[in-house]
């Protein structure tokens, strides 16, 4: 089942083009990550999600359900902004308390929906108390994560929740988000690449307001058709070794990787693979390169590099 559909939209601001005709599908029960550049489009798609912009064309559906602008999609969505700030002067129970009662639920229901989603991020009865303004800002960042969890099946959308905080704090709000892997469905935007490869399912590219590629986030490591083979010391003929492999009909590209004594390399087809792997090994042989270690698989990292270097091209 589809939990989001996304369907050509653009959004446009003057002659700013924030978003052009963007389609995607996020299943139910993913945890999508958002990547891309600054200017990307995350935020602006973030917020079209939300209700808070109007799409310039296309259209948007939570399990199959129009989103309307101007109807916040309370009980669908739930979502927290990149810079969300919350009442300092307020406990956490009584912010959560008060945003529950704004979703519709009663006096005593929003007092035991906010326990629980305080439960949910790992922040005891003392945490709960204290005024906002006095706890970390990990702990602030949890606060706002559980506002996203008052209600019972929304999608959530988390735009950069572990920006600028400490690395023990992100460590621990990316296994928060970890726990609910598969009860909730999930977009988590992130510039940190690691971050996204780390903990999501699916993940979703975007360059200059257009999705470059998507899909389940193995998919897109392409982990048995790329190959990386390290050197311990370079071969004799570098650029001859290259065309050479380049001719071989298994394989699909092959380049240097940057200045490294690393080859790289795509296969045309998974099958036979390792006699491939075998002939680009006597071919680095033959021109006196020394073997290092052998790695199959992209990193996220390079296949956002590679496909954003494209659609700029």
């Amino acid at each position: 089942m589809k939990a989001i559909e996304i369907k050509n939209i653009s959004k446009t601001f003057g002659k700013l083009q924030a978003v052009s005709d963007l389609s995607l599908d996020i299943p139910e029960g993913a945890l999508c990550g958002l990547i891309g550049p600054n200017g990307a489009g995350k935020t602006t798609l973030f917020s079209m999600l939300a209700g808070f912009l109007r799409p310039s064309a296309g259209a948007m559906f939570v399990r199959g359900k129009p989103l309307v602008y101007g109807q916040p999609p309370v009980g669908k969505i739930a979502m927290l902004p990149q810079d969300a700030a919350l009442p300092g002067r307020q406990s956490a129970q009584q912010v959560l308390e008060l945003l529950a009662k704004y979703g519709g639920r009663s006096g005593d229901d929003a007092k035991q929906k906010a326990k629980r989603a305080l439960q949910m991020v790992g922040l005891g009865e003392t945490q709960s108390v204290q005024r906002i303004s006095e706890l970390s800002h990990g702990q602030r960042r949890r606060v706002a994560i559980a506002q996203t969890l008052l209600g019972e099946n929304e999608i959530i959308c988390l735009d950069e929740p572990t920006a600028g905080v400490d690395p023990r704090a992100a460590a621990e709000l990316r296994e928060m988000v970890v726990k609910m892997r598969g009860e909730r469905t999930i977009i988590f935007s992130s510039h940190n690449l690691l971050e996204i490869e780390s903990i999501c399912t699916h993940v979703a590219i975007l360059n200059k307001g257009s999705l470059v590629k998507s899909g389940p986030i193995d998919e897109l490591r392409r982990e048995e058709k790329v190959v990386s083979v390290r050197l311990r010391s370079p071969p004799n003929t570098p650029d001859t070794l290259l065309a050479e492999i380049r001719q071989l009909e298994e394989i699909e590209t092959a380049d240097w990787v940057d200045d490294e004594p690393t080859i790289r390399f795509s296969l045309n087809n998974q099958k036979g693979s390792e006699d491939a792997v075998n002939k680009v090994v006597s071919l680095i042989i033959k021109h006196n390169g020394v073997l290092g270690d052998i790695e199959r698989g992209q990193s996220l990292e390079q296949r956002f590099l590679d496909e954003t270097r494209q659609s700029d091209g």
